[in-house]
């Protein structure tokens, strides 16, 4: 079949960029300063809470861990929070 018209293409890239957006990390050194983002496929599965119980942590290169900052209880949802918890409340929004 011929290729779709460049609309489309362009829609499509649009909505790649979105989707890549929406799911990357930003990305730190073990001092906490930003380095750029990273696309973590698997752990752009994990559930957002304001009160997480798990920490997104980079290792060494370019692994990434997830960290309890608390205790699960067997059954409980992991979830990290996909905001800087740092930043006040009106940074976050």
């Amino acid at each position: 079949p011929p290729p779709p018209p460049p609309p489309m293409r362009i829609t499509a890239a649009v909505m790649t960029l979105a989707r890549v957006l929406a799911n990357a990390l930003v990305t730190s050194d073990a001092d906490g300063a930003g380095l750029g983002l990273g696309l973590y496929l698997r752990t752009a599965m994990i559930n957002h809470s304001c009160e997480p119980n798990c920490h997104v942590w980079f290792a060494s290169g370019a692994r990434v861990e997830i960290r309890a900052i608390r205790p699960i209880r067997e059954n409980d949802e992991v979830c990290i929070s996909y905001v800087e918890r740092a930043l006040g409340g009106s940074e976050r929004r």
